[in-house]
């Protein structure tokens, strides 16, 4: 895997400073094409854990012990 280099968000914000207007509005465009892209990444990211949880639903074969304590514990809360 390559090394990617860390800025800092003042690094990046010295470095916009000195571009000009034309290459400032590139960047942003660049940004933005990226924050578009991990969206659509994210979405699918969730869309793949959803459909492994549907597809191994009631495949895992749990003991009574654990199984009451799933149905009983306050904090595991369930969308309905």
């Amino acid at each position: 895997m390559p090394k990617v280099k860390s800025f800092s968000e003042e690094e990046i914000l010295n470095i916009l400073k000195v571009l000009p207007d034309s290459k400032k509005i590139e960047a942003m465009d660049f940004l933005e094409i990226l924050r578009q892209r991990s969206k659509k990444e994210k979405k699918q990211d969730i869309k793949r854990a959803i459909s492994a949880v549907e597809s191994t639903w009631g495949s895992i074969k749990l003991d009574k012990k654990t199984l009451r304590y799933i149905a009983e514990d306050k904090e595991i809360e369930y969308d309905v």
